[in-house]
């Protein structure tokens, strides 16, 4: 919870670790990060290093496709096309 001039106000992710992009080469989460890294950082660090503009939240995952099977496929070529009708 923040507290400031006795107002106060909770974490929007409940204190937990949030996933950022790295946009400049700094050190992060106790290592030397690059740009383009994802990392996991607690609400403290990660808002120093969003006031320096190094960080950005990461993109949500998007989630695989599931994958149908594609339908069995039939030989039409092995049925008869009977057009005409039988007397």
């Amino acid at each position: 919870m923040l507290t400031w001039g006795g107002s106060t106000a909770t974490l929007s992710n409940g204190g937990q670790n949030m996933n950022y992009v790295i946009l400049k080469s700094c050190f992060a989460a106790g290592e030397k990060r690059n740009a383009g890294d994802i990392v996991g950082l607690g609400p403290d660090e990660a808002a120093a290093l969003s006031g320096y503009g190094r960080i950005a939240p990461a993109p949500a995952a998007k989630p695989e496709p599931k994958v149908e099977a594609a339908p069995k496929a039939t030989n039409r070529a092995a049925k008869p096309a009977s057009t005409r009708v039988k007397k």
